[in-house]
């Protein structure tokens, strides 16, 4: 996921718009991701070799882009309870462990 960032809220240059967007998926490979509709109750669903799971983000005042066909979700009741907190990324899943016959002697 890369976040892009503006000048500091000290800077006498005005402050650039920048969207975000946020991808996921099973490798570092980006042409293996899908775009996260952040905000969202949809969980990404994420599956490779090693890892079988989901993943859901979360970004306080979220103006970035959304999946296609979808509208971008400025806010999420996530931080009406999480007052200080800016993002969010939650993970749930399990990583397939590798499976070694035993040898009996």
């Amino acid at each position: 996921m890369w976040l892009l960032g503006g000048y500091g809220a000290r800077s006498a240059l005005p402050m650039p718009r920048y969207s975000i967007i946020v991808t996921a998926g099973p490798s570092l490979d980006e042409a293996t991701h899908q775009c996260v509709h952040v905000n969202s109750e949809k969980y990404v669903p994420i599956s490779s070799g090693d890892f079988v799971g989901q993943v859901a983000v979360r970004v306080r005042d979220f103006h970035g882009v959304a999946p296609e066909g979808c509208e971008p979700i400025a806010q999420s009741v996530y931080f009406d309870e999480a007052k200080g907190m800016t993002f969010s990324i939650e993970a749930s899943g399990e990583f397939c462990i590798l499976q070694i016959p035993r040898q009996f002697s």
